[in-house]
């Protein structure tokens, strides 16, 4: 039997990626792609709708061209315009990530910020200065995730810790 059509009241994640490639990984990850919900905007095209073993996922991808803060803003704005009932929302993009000896980050890692009391745990580009003997000094960073956010990156943490991940599988899986 054929899942029923959702409306724009039924989604409550949205995942914006910043490049098409992220987006082509991000799509394989999640389970099923929907029909459009009813209810959508006629003019809001570029909007993705899958489901995962959980919920009901909206996905964008700023137009072809324009990339940056800016222009993930503008399709975060949408995104809230056209699906009201999305409570979370996810960014994933390269970033520049901040090695240190103790945090030898590389192209390809996959990087989850949490904040602590000195930023909210991601650091926007330009908010950050190095001192002469190489030290990093943040000058400034975006605002905390929501509280549902920092709870449910809790709850993966401690999972992480108890039975590690399955991002070897996952990958062999695709």
């Amino acid at each position: 039997m054929a899942q029923p059509r959702l409306t724009v009241r039924d989604y409550h994640v949205g995942w914006i990626c910043a490049i098409d490639i992220e987006c082509g990984v991000a799509c394989e990850l999640l389970d099923e792609e929907l029909a459009d919900p009813i209810g959508i905007p006629e003019d809001d095209e570029n909007i993705n709708v899958w489901s995962s073993p959980t919920s009901q996922i909206c996905h964008r991808l700023p137009p072809q061209g324009r990339r940056g803060a800016a222009s993930a803003a503008h399709v975060a704005r949408d995104m809230h315009r056209s699906l009201p009932a999305i409570r979370i929302r996810l960014m994933d993009g390269i970033a520049g990530g901040a090695p240190t000896k103790k945090h030898d980050i590389r192209l390809g890692d996959v990087v989850v910020s949490s904040p602590d009391r000195r930023s909210g745990g991601v650091m926007q580009y330009g908010h950050g200065k190095t001192i002469q003997n190489r030290q990093f000094k943040v000058t400034g960073s975006l605002d905390r995730p929501s509280s549902l956010v920092l709870h449910a990156l809790q709850k993966f943490s401690v999972q992480h810790e108890r039975r590690s991940h399955a991002i070897a599988q996952t990958i062999e899986l695709m």
